[in-house]
């Protein structure tokens, strides 16, 4: 007879447990789609992009209004600024879908190995999400980017090296009070996590890595001059590096984008700022599922 050895018994029950673990959960889902990441530092990246429903803000110039704007509360707050906004509906708007439908999907997608989860506020529903599909991405070697407000805490999800934040916190032009999208204790957290285009070179130059977790930028959309003292404040408080943040051109037309962004990219230059475009908006203008 064969005898099972603790090893033996230790691999079976993690093998159990790791196919378990992630097909009880469901998800909230705006839209799924593939394109290219169109932000940030992994702009130009082959990207499934994984968009819930739901957000905390309520920012004026939101371009996906259609993941959170369902109640009259909001619409009247939002018409306080654009007069012609319209409610969205909740039932036709959003989706719920079990993790292993959506990890299904991204599985049978050939050729791309980058996830940009995104909404929304992703991070609100980040128990179901660990729980339901990161670990199991991270086991399947996906990378995986976060689009976040930086409001909500990431708890655990800091701890692996393969999950990169592109964090944006709101500025006064949102519309929102300070205090309700600032939230500095969080803030603290992302500031505190590497730069991904950083921890390549500290690994290049060392024989061990000392990236251990999570990497993070901080992306502020800017919609004037003005704006740039509030982000310069930010960064002095949070003490970040100039290469762990970019300044992006807030529009939804390639337009709109263009005329801001030469004076923004000019700003980049001469400050030492990172600079982002919005590639998607740029190729295929204010369109959903790109």
């Amino acid at each position: 007879h064969h005898i099972s050895t603790p090893n033996t018994m230790h691999r079976i029950l993690s093998q159990i447990t790791s196919k378990a673990s992630f097909s009880t959960t469901k998800l909230s889902i705006s839209e799924t789609f593939q394109s290219i990441q169109g932000e940030g530092p992994y702009q130009g990246t082959p990207s499934i992009f994984l968009r819930l429903g739901n957000c905390n803000l309520e920012c004026i110039w939101c371009d996906t209004k259609y993941t959170w704007l369902y109640k009259a509360d909001q619409l009247q707050r939002i018409q306080k600024h654009n007069p012609d906004q319209t409610l969205y509906e909740k039932s036709k708007e959003l989706q719920t879908v079990s993790s292993d439908k959506i990890l299904s999907n991204i599985v049978n997608t050939k050729n791309i190995k980058h996830i940009v989860i995104t909404g929304g506020e992703p991070l609100l529903h980040r128990d179901q999400l660990v729980i339901g599909i990161v670990k199991e991405l991270i086991r399947l070697k996906y990378t995986i980017e976060f689009e976040t407000n930086g409001t909500i805490d990431p708890k655990e999800l800091i701890n692996y090296k393969e999950i990169h934040f592109n964090v944006s916190p709101k500025l006064m032009h949102s519309g929102m009070s300070h205090s309700t999208t600032i939230k500095y204790p969080i803030l603290s957290k992302f500031a505190a996590l590497s730069h991904p285009l950083r921890s390549l070179k500290e690994f290049c130059s060392s024989l061990e890595s000392q990236h251990i977790g999570a990497t993070s930028v901080f992306k502020f959309v800017v919609d004037s001059e003005s704006d740039l003292n509030e982000v310069i404040q930010l960064c002095d408080e949070l003490k970040l590096k100039k290469d762990q943040v970019y300044l992006m051109p807030q529009g939804i037309s390639s337009v709109e984008l263009v005329t801001k962004g030469k004076w923004l990219a000019e700003l980049c230059s001469q400050t030492g700022f990172m600079y982002s475009h919005r590639l998607h908006v740029v190729l295929w203008q204010n369109k959903r599922g790109v």
